[in-house]
């Protein structure tokens, strides 16, 4: 797994709702940026309270680095919603 530094993200509030709402066929994506001028759009399949606070989040889901949109990569990490930094992980795409 490559893990990348999260420079800023979402708000608290866009970071619950890209987990809890819209279904299917209306995710709610939002934007991570990384060290190195990257960036991309995922979709947050849950979250999981870190360190007993309403600030520090483990998180899973999947999404594109803006650089390679066709490749969907499955994510996890670790992500403040107090200082809007923190890391992820990406699997690397299957390529069958």
């Amino acid at each position: 797994m490559t893990r990348l530094a999260i420079i800023s993200g979402p708000s608290k509030w866009d970071f619950a709702l890209s987990v809890f709402d819209g279904g299917v066929g209306d995710r709610r994506g939002i934007e991570f940026f990384f060290e190195g001028n990257s960036g991309g759009t995922y979709f947050l399949n849950g979250v999981k309270r870190e360190y007993g606070n309403d600030e520090d989040w483990f998180f899973e889901g999947a999404g594109y680095l803006w650089k390679d949109v066709f490749l969907l990569h499955t994510v996890r990490g670790l992500f403040s919603t107090k200082t809007r930094k923190g890391w992820m992980e990406f699997k690397k795409p299957s390529t069958t």
